[in-house]
């Protein structure tokens, strides 16, 4: 497969390289082939949620995902819990349907902005597919309503760096 556009070539530093496809150049570019990352579990909710960590902003500890979840549904819901955004978010929806109770269905294709300090849960009974950015960090609520786990970028990295999937990433902490 070549790497020319329009007649033009790549230079040479746009070559593959590296975990993940990194081809950056020091510039603090990052290119991702997401196909070559494998999926993580996500913190505490591995067997509902699967991410691939594309980036980690060190200030606001916000981050870019693909999420990949099934909650289930009433009794059988076991996916992530009500939580509170500490940062805005966007999300377009790859794969599969899901919402948030009270709220219209999000289907493939669908975007979704989040404002800061918004406090949901989502559901969807299959398999979806997420693009996430992240603003900051997100407060999960336990069963009794009361503050639980923080998850931010370095929560992501710290799982992603467990499964060696942030050869793509510079170090961080």
């Amino acid at each position: 497969m070549s790497n020319a556009v329009a007649g033009h070539s790549a230079p040479a530093h746009a070559a593959h390289g590296g975990q993940g496809g990194n081809t950056g150049t020091g510039s603090g570019l990052v290119v991702v082939d997401t196909n070559e990352l494998p999926w993580t579990g996500f913190p505490g909710h591995e067997d509902s949620a699967l991410f691939k960590l594309l980036r980690v902003d060190p200030v606001t500890h916000g981050s870019t995902i693909l999420l990949r979840y099934k909650t289930g549904e009433g009794l059988t819901f076991k996916g992530i819990p009500d939580h509170k955004h500490w940062g805005a978010v966007e999300l377009l929806t790859l794969s599969g349907s899901w919402y948030y109770q009270g709220e219209p269905v999000v289907k493939a294709g669908g975007y979704v902005y989040e404002p800061a300090g918004a406090v949901h849960k989502a559901i969807n009974p299959d398999w979806a597919d997420t693009f996430i950015i992240s603003y900051g960090p997100i407060q999960l609520f336990n069963l009794d309503g009361s503050p639980g786990e923080v998850i931010d970028g370095m929560s992501y990295y710290e799982a992603a760096k467990k499964n060696n999937a942030v050869g793509h990433l510079p170090a961080l902490g």
